[in-house]
């Protein structure tokens, strides 16, 4: 086996023990009240299913699949961000309220990524909102196109994936998921 699978599989072993030492510390965790407190520790707890699918999907060569649940895990985290310190009450209690048809309707017109993270800005901790905006400025529009099958997903199933570039994203998936699991605070 190649040095380079050898060390994409260590990190794999790796980030499996990290998700669950992330889940003891979740299970320790006792929640603020409130429903702004709860749709945050929800979004962050999405944001970690979502790397607990990257994992998964790597293990099994998944890794188109990978990239586009790699943007998905940020934008769940970043949003979980959001509802912690930069959503009105308004939209905490639109995204607090029952299940429905016209409440998923006014749900849905909730701000864009961008606008989130201008909200938050200045109200959550600058190292946290300086992570978030830099992973959206090298990371965002190459995402968006697995997401949207664009150049990149077709040219990398065809070609391949380099192994750095795979340890790469799970490495910044597992950065997220450290931020994720210090926002259920």
């Amino acid at each position: 086996m190649p040095a380079n699978v050898q060390t994409l599989d260590a990190l794999l072993e790796q980030s499996v023990r990290l998700h669950s030492a992330i889940d003891t510390h979740r299970e320790q965790l006792g929640l603020h009240p409130g429903n702004r407190y709860l749709l945050s520790a929800t979004a962050a707890v999405i944001s970690l299913e979502h790397a607990i699918g990257i994992l998964t999907l790597l293990g099994g060569s998944g890794f188109t699949s990978t990239f586009a649940l790699f943007r998905v895990q940020y934008e769940a985290l970043t949003r979980g961000i959001w509802f912690l310190y930069g959503a009105s009450e308004e939209w905490v209690e639109k995204l607090s309220a029952p299940l429905t048809a016209e409440n998923a309707k006014k749900a849905n017109e909730g701000p864009m990524l961008s606008k989130m993270l201008e909200e938050i800005q200045g109200k959550a901790p600058d190292v946290v909102i300086g992570q978030l905006k830099e992973f959206k400025e090298y990371s965002w529009k190459a995402l968006s196109s697995y997401i949207h099958v664009g150049l990149h997903p077709l040219k990398r199933k065809a070609e391949g994936y380099p192994v750095g570039l795979i340890e790469q994203v799970l490495k910044q998936s597992n950065g997220l998921s450290l931020m994720g699991s210090r926002s259920l605070r």
